[in-house]
């Protein structure tokens, strides 16, 4: 048995200039990407229609926004998962770095 391993600590990248994000690991119907975001940073509303999308947060503390103004707190330890492919964006929350590993799984109705 093969798998293909991806330390994620070698991908722990940021920058004052905007967020960062690392592609980690892909396959057919999946790609998952690291987003590096500095306090006061975010990643705007996009959609995710046509994938189940997973939000695993590695470190420190970040908001899932949507359009409609909602707003969910995400903290490591937690995994959240939307299999709507929903709209939304990411905010770092806190002081520290905001981590998180978004795993795309398209959508097998489409």
């Amino acid at each position: 048995m093969m798998l293909d391993e991806c330390k994620l600590t070698t991908l722990d990248e940021y920058s004052e200039n905007g967020v960062v994000k690392k592609g980690v690991t892909s396959g057919r119907r999946f790609k998952s990407i690291l987003i590096n975001i500095l306090p006061g940073q975010e990643v705007p509303t996009h959609s995710h229609a046509g994938h189940e999308v997973i939000l695993i947060p590695q470190k420190g503390t970040g908001i899932l926004f949507a359009d409609d103004s909602s707003q969910i707190n995400l903290v490591s330890g937690s995994i959240y998962s939307d299999l709507k492919g929903s709209t939304f964006g990411l905010r770092n929350s806190g002081n520290e770095p905001f981590q998180v590993l978004v795993i795309l799984v398209r959508s097998t109705d489409n």
